[in-house]
């Protein structure tokens, strides 16, 4: 018992200690966010390489997401939810005037993209 708390500890000590002379400064970049009914154009910080989803956090808006087959997906946003206003309702984003094919935490935001988080009566449309 003493023996494998002993290694039980050694590996939790390894994991907490990292050099910080090796590790990297992350960039971060700016880019702007609009959301229906809560903000327009906010500039907001985010590290470089992190997600349209990490954008939306940042911007202070109020989420609620959920695992699905295809990434990460908004059901709701300052309390306004999918299908709250008919079967094809919900949240859809845009970067930079045009609607990505992968999910929000999948899309990197680059300097300057432009983000717009639009809730739609139609998805389709």
């Amino acid at each position: 018992l003493i023996m494998m708390m002993s290694v039980m500890f050694a590996g939790c000590g390894g994991e907490q200690t990292e050099d910080s002379s090796s590790a990297e400064a992350e960039t971060v970049i700016t880019c702007n966010i609009s959301v229906d009914d809560f903000c327009s154009d906010k500039v907001i910080e985010i590290n470089e390489g992190e997600s349209v989803y990490d954008a939306l956090e940042a911007s202070g808006a109020d989420i609620s997401a959920r695992k699905s087959t295809h990434g990460l997906y908004v059901e709701g946003i300052n309390g306004r939810f999918e299908f709250d206003e008919g079967p094809s309702s919900g949240w859809v984003y845009t970067v930079n005037e045009e609607r990505p094919s992968v999910s929000c935490d999948e899309y990197e935001v680059e300097i300057d993209d432009k983000i717009v988080w639009e809730y739609v009566i139609n998805y389709e449309e």
